[in-house]
């Protein structure tokens, strides 16, 4: 039998060998291929849920149905896509002018919600008083890899143009992080 299994299979079913060699392939750590897809819609609410430190429904449960039709509205209906094999995996089917207007409209909703706001505060131990420095810290806890120069510099731009308050800066750096290329992309 288990002559038969390598047969069908190959000589090895390993996969700890298997792994190790997907990750020591040169394709794996290739700089072109890092942040190279565009997160589908979503992924990107949830990427975007789990940045903000939600950890249950009740985090965002409030906002659910704005997130639902965001989703929908950028070009992905939960659970119902016509080809067996899913929505496709190429960045292109989800870059539109109006899918990437749905995202930013997203991430203003994840962004500006109360109790997220209130946990990226906590986990970036921010209290969003110095523009430059709430920008630094929440940009750590949202963005593997960190954000760009230009994107930083436009963030840090867009919120003291847009933010009164300490909750307005935290607010208003994850709502253009979220909408920044390297967010964006995974």
């Amino acid at each position: 039998m288990k002559a038969a299994a390598q047969a069908a299979y190959g000589p090895s079913r390993d996969l700890g060998a298997m792994t190790t060699s997907m990750l020591n392939h040169p394709d794996f750590l290739a700089e072109a291929n890092f942040r190279a897809k565009v997160k589908p819609p979503s992924r990107f609410v949830s990427s975007g849920l789990l940045a903000m430190g939600a950890e249950d429904f009740a985090d965002w449960s409030a906002i659910e149905a704005d997130l639902v039709d965001g989703i929908v509205d950028a070009g992905e209906t939960p659970y119902v896509v016509g080809p067996p094999t899913g929505y496709p995996e190429q960045s292109d089917f989800w870059v539109s002018g109006a899918s990437m207007l749905s995202r930013f409209t997203i991430a203003e909703r994840i962004a500006y919600h109360p109790p997220l706001i209130a946990k990226l505060r906590a986990r970036s131990s921010t209290l969003g008083d110095d523009t430059i420095d709430t920008v630094d810290a929440v940009a750590a806890e949202m963005v593997p890899g960190g954000l760009s120069n230009d994107s930083r510099v436009a963030v840090l731009d867009h919120v003291a143009a847009n933010a009164a308050n300490s909750d307005g800066r935290v607010s208003a750096a994850a709502h253009l992080i979220m909408c920044s290329p390297e967010f964006v992309r995974y």
